[in-house]
């Protein structure tokens, strides 16, 4: 799933369950909202989700563009990730980096 977040801007949502995506086209999406559910494709052992921005609205043809975070919490690399019994480090106007297992505070509405 791609969205647009402003011009020339992008979010690529890849790995999300089939049938789950929320939005529709031209709908407005606010910080906060439920776009869609966490899937598990690909190679993995776990629902887990890959996120890019980029400069169009093409997974092939774009190119990726910097950004950060404004607030999550760092669990650890995947590698060595297990639940219940790992780091839990706050991060700001970050961006995780390689196999980082993060976690986001859920917004409700």
């Amino acid at each position: 799933m791609i969205l647009k977040i402003s011009p020339n801007r992008y979010v690529t949502y890849a790995h999300l369950q089939n049938g789950s995506i929320k939005v529709r086209l031209h709908a407005r999406v606010r910080r906060g909202d439920v776009v869609a559910l966490l899937g598990n494709s690909g190679n993995t052992t776990g629902p887990h989700l890959h996120l890019q921005v980029t400069d169009q609205n093409s997974v092939l043809q774009a190119e990726g563009v910097p950004f950060v975070f404004g607030k999550f919490t760092y669990l650890g690399l995947g590698s060595n990730y297990e639940l219940n019994k790992h780091v839990s480090a706050p991060w700001v106007q970050s961006i995780p980096f390689g196999e980082a297992v993060v976690e986001f505070e859920v917004t409700k509405r």
